[in-house]
């Protein structure tokens, strides 16, 4: 049933009154939850690493300005690849989306 809900995006719709410019994509709650907290307050969850269909209709009836942020990992690569095979039948020219990569650097201090 998750394949239709977007964590976050009635909280992003009314705060933006219905005009959203852009939203931002990540995969968990706590991710937009940890953003909404730092004042980023246009970010989604579509619960997970696979976006469906059915939330890519949702997500371009509210903007056309679509960023997708993955872990940098392995798994967030290969979600990275399978969400713009689906995304690339619904980008025209006044739809942009972009991809985001989070990465961990490590940083041994002696």
């Amino acid at each position: 049933m998750k394949k239709k809900y977007l964590y976050g995006l009635y909280e992003v719709i009314k705060y933006y009154n219905n005009n959203i410019f852009k939203l931002l994509i990540v995969e968990g709650y706590s991710d937009v939850i940890s953003l909404n907290n730092n004042n980023i307050n246009y970010s989604i969850a579509i619960l997970g690493t696979s976006i469906t269909l059915e939330q890519i209709k949702i997500i371009f009836k509210n903007t056309n300005i679509i960023i997708f942020c993955y872990d940098g990992d392995k798994a967030g690569k290969k979600a990275s690849i399978k969400t713009l095979k689906l995304i690339l039948n619904f980008i025209t020219d006044d739809k942009e989306v972009k991809f985001y990569f989070l990465i961990i650097i490590m940083i041994q201090i002696i």
